[in-house]
């Protein structure tokens, strides 16, 4: 039976919206999962601080990548909430 072959994967996710855990032997990147264009200042700051403490993780560990959600930010400067419009189907999403 083939084997899929693999040089790496995915060892630690971060970021508060990144909790996943995937075990390897070896690993070629870290992942931060944030919304650091958040509307809300506050959650912004540290979704950003975060990102910026997975970085350092990076450079100890010897990982040379970092993969990140870049982040929703609100559709005016008086936006509560992050605002995501992937796609309009089904129609109800629209209304």
């Amino acid at each position: 039976m083939l084997q899929p072959a693999r040089q790496a994967l995915e060892l630690i996710g971060s970021g508060i919206l990144g909790m996943r855990l995937y075990c390897s032997p070896c690993f070629s990147e870290l992942s931060c999962h944030g919304n650091p264009l958040h509307p809300n200042a506050d959650i912004a700051m540290a979704h950003h601080d975060t990102f910026q403490d997975t970085v350092r993780l990076a450079v100890k560990l010897g990982v040379e990548h970092v993969t990140a959600f870049a982040g929703c930010p609100g559709e005016s400067e008086h936006s509560l909430n992050p605002v995501s419009v992937t796609c309009p189907w089904p129609t109800e999403f629209s209304e």
